[in-house]
């Protein structure tokens, strides 16, 4: 018990977006000249976030920049490994990461990387901005579900 009030004041002491940032910056310096690369297995991402499976990054964006999730987009803009309580989603089984060069390979991505971090730090400020902190995240991401991607991402 103890350290979960540790851990959670920890957390609650650490501003959101400067979290976000460092944790790319991390990513960044864990380079490997072949996860520097693009790669094509993550054009489903770039396809999705395209608006060719769904929501557009962009409406997925401009939801976070007004404070709450407003349509289905998820799997595709915060990835995440493949969740065995949602293991009978397709979409879950579609956009899971296989494994971490995946998920280093999706941060260093010449475009899902900045993506990543421009709706990151949009979420980041939607959760300070709520009045609420206890239920900022599954109110911002529009239910529980929803609210453990973004945390499982």
């Amino acid at each position: 018990m103890r350290m979960n009030s540790i851990r959670s004041q920890t957390l609650q002491s650490r501003p959101l977006r400067p979290l976000a940032l460092w944790m790319v910056d991390r990513v960044r310096d864990f380079s490997h000249p072949h996860l520097r690369r693009n790669h094509p297995q993550l054009d489903r991402f770039i396809d999705a976030q395209d608006g060719r499976a769904g929501s557009s990054f962009a409406q997925a964006l401009r939801g976070m920049q007004t404070g709450a999730k407003q349509s289905c987009w998820i799997w595709h803009i915060f990835p995440q490994f493949l969740d065995p309580e949602r293991a009978h989603s397709n979409l879950n089984r579609k956009y899971q990461l296989h494994n971490q060069a995946e998920a280093v390979a999706f941060l260093q991505h010449d475009c899902l990387g900045p993506r990543f971090v421009q709706i990151a730090t949009a979420v980041a400020e939607a959760l300070e901005n709520h009045r609420d902190p206890t239920r900022a995240a599954i109110q911002v991401m529009g239910g529980r579900i929803d609210a453990k991607k973004l945390h499982q991402s």
